[in-house]
């Protein structure tokens, strides 16, 4: 292997002895193909590798500047970054109304005698990733109540959970 390394190397094509492995290797077993760079098969986008999170911020920006003079670079920027803190600020507004939530629920299940455990609560996650709906259902009749004061003690007194041993950790 060293010597093909070097005979590659010769040529002109920088190459290690675990390059050559690598490349015997992926030769072995995918033949040809497995030796072209998979970069240039993969699927591209209009944005290239930009965040589409920050393009389609940026879009909201240029959208709301459209019935406004011609604006600067710096106008779109601060706008573009308004827009982004906006949607952080009401992704984390969205998780503590779900802790929230979820707190009232878990003591609600104290109270009726149910054991709550570490292990319990330790699967729970307020960030949702699945079956979220946008633009949420919202009742508007309640907006001029006033909140309940928010008491964050959850009052369940858990043990000590015993550490996850690694056969155990991914279950």
């Amino acid at each position: 292997m060293a010597a093909k390394a070097e005979e590659v190397t010769a040529d002109g094509l920088p190459a290690s002895v675990i390059t050559v492995q690598r490349m015997r290797r992926r030769h072995r077993d995918g033949g040809l193909r497995a030796l072209v760079d998979g970069r240039s098969q993969r699927p591209t986008s209009p944005q290239g590798r930009a965040d589409e999170r920050v393009v389609d911020a940026i879009r909201e920006a240029l959208g709301g500047e459209i019935t406004r003079s011609t604006g600067t670079r710096n106008r779109l920027r601060r706008r573009v970054e308004q827009v982004i803190k906006f949607a952080t600020l009401l992704a984390n507004c969205v998780i503590f109304h779900t802790v929230v939530d979820m707190t009232t629920v878990i003591r609600e299940l104290i109270g009726e005698g149910w054991q709550i455990t570490a292990e319990d609560l330790a699967v729970l996650s307020p960030y949702l990733t699945a079956h979220i709906q946008r633009f949420g259902v919202y009742a508007t009749d309640e907006v001029a109540l006033a909140p309940d004061a928010y008491n964050a003690h959850l009052g369940v007194e858990l043990a000590a959970a015993a550490p996850l041993s690694a056969d155990t950790a991914g279950d």
